[in-house]
């Protein structure tokens, strides 16, 4: 329950709320939330302009539901086509090109939520809560695990520091081109989708990879 948001106690109330969260949700799919009205999203879920505001009273108390449709929309996509079934013998590097892939993927098809997200997420901390943080820690439990599969391919010792720096690198990379496209500093590339995907990995790889000098 997010900060300004009313507690749905009855059913109708459960049924309204979800009516508006598949409205955001929708919207979101066509424009950026900061183009998006509270009476925009009244009309999308066929509810009453004051209906919303009884039930959220600010914009800003959607924020958290930006996050709810973010955790179910990935975890649907990492159940179904964005599932990585690791085998080592296709080596790390085949193994992190898949990896962005699959993150670049969902970043593309979902630029304007995820785009909120990760804005939402330094503006206003505290109506995301810890459940973010917890997330966080989940990607570089996972990474680590990823890592350890190739740790003779590595040559960095700490693991946790490098799944920690992979996890990172693997969001923020992609995420101005993905976002804002040719309209943010990704205007300095020309370089296909596929080619870009490429080229990410060979960092990625070139970091986990390359002899420190001494």
């Amino acid at each position: 329950m997010s900060q300004g948001e009313s507690r749905p106690v009855q059913a109708r109330s459960r049924q309204t709320r979800a009516k508006i969260v598949d409205a955001l949700a929708t919207l979101l799919d066509e424009r950026p939330m900061e183009s998006i009205t509270m009476p925009m999203i009244a009309e999308r879920a066929g509810i009453a302009v004051g209906t919303l505001y009884g039930r959220f009273d600010s914009r800003e108390a959607l924020i958290p539901v930006t996050f709810e449709i973010y955790e179910a929309r990935l975890l649907a996509f990492m159940g179904a086509e964005g599932r990585i079934e690791i085998d080592e013998a296709d080596g790390l590097y085949s193994t992190l090109k898949r990896a962005v892939g699959v993150a670049w993927t969902f970043l593309v098809a979902n630029r304007n939520l995820t785009r909120a997200v990760f804005a939402y997420g330094r503006q206003y901390p505290e109506l995301v809560g810890e459940e973010w943080t917890g997330y966080l820690e989940t990607a570089v439990e996972n990474m680590r695990k990823l890592l350890e599969l190739y740790a003779d391919e590595i040559r960095i010792d700490d693991l946790d520091r490098a799944a920690r720096m992979l996890t990172y690198l693997l969001n923020a990379i992609p995420t101005d081109l993905g976002h804002y496209g040719r309209d943010g500093v990704g205007a300095a590339l020309k370089v296909s989708p596929d080619d870009f995907i490429e080229d990410v990995t060979r960092t990625l790889y070139g970091y986990l990879t390359a002899r420190p000098e001494r």
